[in-house]
């Protein structure tokens, strides 16, 4: 979204030092502000815009970029705020749990034991930390 915002400016900035003197309709940098964010949702067509080459070559590649870059923004935002699960860390650490845990029959007795004293030690020191915080 910023780099959005930072192409918008710096193309109404091109738009603008493209037109002023030769289109009396672009005659200040917040009309070309206004243009280029006109463009940038397709209703640009309807205002006059850029007259001269320069201008009209940023002026498209404006308004083709900018509708794209526009409407993905808002279609991807849309898409992760409905479409993504939304996961908390305990049900990720709990299903990597449960996938070691049915490892567990590939482990030597060895590994077992250390797995089991360094589980008790990372358990332990969690509910004492929690319990001091409270």
């Amino acid at each position: 979204m910023f780099v959005l915002i930072g192409l918008w400016l710096l193309s109404s900035w091109g738009v603008y030092l493209a037109e002023r003197g030769a289109n009396e309709q672009i005659n200040s940098y917040g009309y070309a502000l206004w243009w280029t964010f006109t463009a940038m949702q397709t209703q640009g067509a309807n205002s006059p815009g850029p007259i001269t080459a320069p201008g009209m070559i940023i002026g498209s590649i404006w308004s083709i970029f900018s509708t794209i870059a526009f409407f993905g923004v808002i279609i991807a935002t849309l898409y992760a705020y409905f479409m993504l699960p939304r996961r908390r860390p305990s049900r990720e650490l709990i299903g990597a749990l449960q996938y070691n845990l049915e490892q567990l029959e590939n482990l030597s007795v060895e590994e077992l034991e250390v797995l089991r004293d360094t589980t008790v030690r990372i358990v332990d020191t969690q509910i004492k930390d929690l319990k001091e915080k409270a």
